[in-house]
């Protein structure tokens, strides 16, 4: 898909066609317990995380409730007036493969970051979006555009928060590439990245993390 000439905002947001996550996420606030995994915020690896860039792991077994912390985080960065930005992924998925693979990842990251813009400051909004318009005017939305985009944004704004939930339900993905894609969140500046998972895929734990 090519993006026309000077697309307005929200055609320019139409055209990243992201994974919707807002039924996923309200149907995981309607199970959710209130009360429950504030617990998370008071760990000393998120204390970390919230103050400089590092990737912490949430690892347990399967159902143990690693989607509702990772809900809880998303709510939790929301309500202290952050930059919070998620992807879920879904091996089992019946509605889209794209929440197999790291296909729509920079597409849907983007749209949330520019979503989060304030609406209010108009200058300050206009000023990003042509920030991205340049990097993908005339050119595939490839994700090597969509990185570069991102990268632009992230540099001037406050910090971000992404939180990864199931990354080991990435199956649709080569692992030399998910390797690369980690690598790449790790060293990117001014976004902090937080992942659940149900164990660390071998070839992330003796290539990354050994």
């Amino acid at each position: 898909m090519t993006i026309s000439k000077e697309p307005s905002n929200q055609e320019l947001l139409g055209s990243f066609e992201p994974c919707d996550f807002e039924p996923i996420r309200d149907e995981r606030h309607s199970k959710f317990t209130a009360g429950t995994c504030q617990w998370i915020t008071r760990e000393w690896q998120f204390q970390r995380w919230n103050l400089q860039n590092n990737l912490p792991w949430i690892l347990g077994r399967a159902e143990s409730g690693k989607s509702f912390i990772a809900h809880y985080l998303c709510e939790h960065l929301e309500q202290e007036n952050l930059i919070p930005m998620c992807f879920f992924f879904d091996s089992k998925s019946t509605d889209t493969k794209d929440l197999r693979s790291l296909r729509k990842f920079y597409h849907t990251i983007l749209h949330q970051l520019l979503n989060q813009i304030p609406r209010a400051d108009s200058n300050l909004r206009a000023k990003f979006f042509e920030i991205v318009r340049q990097r993908v005017q005339d050119e595939d939305l490839t994700p090597k555009c969509l990185k570069e985009a991102k990268r632009d944004v992230l540099a001037m704004v406050q910090p971000a928060f992404l939180v990864v939930d199931a990354l080991d339900e990435c199956t649709g993905t080569d692992p030399e590439v998910l390797k690369e894609w980690l690598e790449e969140l790790k060293t990117s500046q001014k976004l902090q990245v937080g992942k659940a998972s149900k164990t660390l895929l071998k070839i992330l734990s003796t290539s990354i993390f050994s």
